[in-house]
């Protein structure tokens, strides 16, 4: 990764941390101690990230060359119900710990709506992040591939290296396959 992307990242996680850490100085939060601990955890994984890159990188490959295996919209529908299940969790946990009061009840009750508004965009996120992580695995293969590094989950997969050869060689697998 170069020195330019590391800074860029240091700069936008210090940022997004000292605000943060600044939120409950501008507005009235009911309940500190867990939300200071929420922004700890999420620091402590983000800096992870940014210490390691290469490992990240190998990770997210690893797990999308197993979750290719699986058709765009099982994987899209999962990830869809995911971010729904996040929002709604979230939502569950943080309304408590800002407002000190249970609002969880209002948005079931009468909120309803944005709930299914909420779902449906989920799904439309769910299926453009398969987009969106099957264009950065195909990215993070080929820089891979012309610098040499080796990748093990390939080298057990003859079909993928040769769709990874004709992708780097120039044309895409249904010009190769015509």
């Amino acid at each position: 990764m170069r020195l330019n992307n590391v800074v860029s990242r240091v700069f936008n996680v210090a940022l997004l941390l000292l605000l943060l850490v600044v939120i409950p100085v501008m507005f009235e939060i009911a309940h500190l101690l867990p939300y200071y601990l929420v922004v700890g955890i999420v620091s402590i994984l983000m800096v992870r990230k940014i210490r390691n890159p290469k490992k990240s990188q190998k990770k997210f490959l690893h797990k999308w060359y197993l979750k290719r295996q699986r058709s765009i919209h099982v994987n899209g529908l999962r990830r869809g119900i995911s971010f729904f299940l996040g929002t709604f969790m979230l939502t569950a946990l943080m309304v408590p710990i800002l407002r000190g009061t249970d609002l969880l009840r209002v948005f079931m009750n009468e909120l309803w709506s944005i709930w299914l508004v909420v779902f449906v965009i989920s799904m439309a996120m769910g299926y453009f992040e398969m987009v969106t992580n099957e264009r950065r695995y195909e990215e993070l293969i080929d820089k891979m591939e012309k610098s040499g590094e080796e990748l093990p989950f390939l080298e057990a997969d003859p079909d993928e290296q040769e769709r990874v050869r004709l992708i780097n060689s120039g044309g895409s697998e249904s010009e190769q396959q015509s």
